[in-house]
C-alpha cells in the first residue's frame, strides 16, 4: 500500500511540475507576467482645471462612466474603494485600494493586489502635464504583474485599454466644457 502511495505522490508532484513548467512557457509566449496599458488625450484645459474634474469624485456619475472612486481623504497613504464599470455602465469590480500619490495638479496613483501581491497586481497612474500650448496631456497608466498575467490578457488588458479611452474622451469633453 506504501508503495501505490509513493507512486501516486510522485505522479502527483510530477503532473504538478509538468503544468507549472507549461505555465511558465505559455506566459513567456503570450508576453510574460508584466504588462502595461497607456492611453493619452489632449485636454483644451490648464492642469488645475483638470484636476478639479478629475478629483471631484462625487461628480464622477456625471461624466464618468468607467470607474468611480469613494474615500474618506485622499491623500498619499489613505484607502480608496474603486468600482470599475462595464460598458453599460454597470458595476463590474470593486476593490479598496491604497494611494500611492496624490500630487495637485500632477498625479493620482494607486496600487491594489488580488489577494495578495504577486498573484494580480496593478499600478493605476494618471498624469497631467502642462504643455506649451497651454493644454494638458493627460496620461492614464496602468503596470500590472503577477502570476495571473498572462491568462488576464485575453480579456482584462482589452477591457482597460477600453475603459481608459472612454474615461479619456469623457475627461476631455467635461474638462473643456467646464473650461
Amino acid at each position: 500500500m506504501k508503495k501505490f502511495f509513493n507512486k501516486i505522490l510522485k505522479l502527483f508532484i510530477i503532473t504538478i511540475l509538468i503544468l507549472a513548467a507549461l505555465y511558465i512557457g505559455f506566459g513567456f509566449i503570450t508576453g510574460g507576467f508584466k504588462a502595461t496599458v497607456t492611453q493619452t488625450v489632449s485636454i483644451n484645459a490648464r492642469p488645475p482645471a483638470v484636476w478639479a474634474v478629475l478629483t471631484d469624485f462625487e461628480k464622477y456619475p456625471d461624466w464618468n462612466h468607467s470607474l468611480r472612486i469613494e474615500g474618506d481623504e485622499y491623500r498619499a497613504g489613505e484607502k480608496i474603494r474603486v468600482t470599475l464599470l462595464d460598458k453599460n455602465g454597470e458595476e463590474s469590480d470593486t476593490f479598496t485600494t491604497k494611494l500611492l500619490t496624490y500630487s495637485r495638479p500632477e498625479a493620482i496613483i494607486w496600487k491594489s493586489s488580488l489577494l495578495f501581491g504577486g498573484i494580480f497586481d496593478g499600478r493605476r497612474q494618471f498624469y497631467l502635464e502642462l504643455q506649451n500650448d497651454g493644454t494638458t496631456l493627460f496620461t492614464q497608466t496602468e503596470d500590472f504583474s503577477g502570476i495571473l498575467v498572462p491568462l488576464a490578457r485575453f480579456a482584462t488588458l482589452k477591457n482597460t485599454k477600453e475603459q481608459f479611452s472612454t474615461m479619456n474622451a469623457a475627461l476631455k469633453v467635461r474638462a473643456e466644457l467646464l473650461q
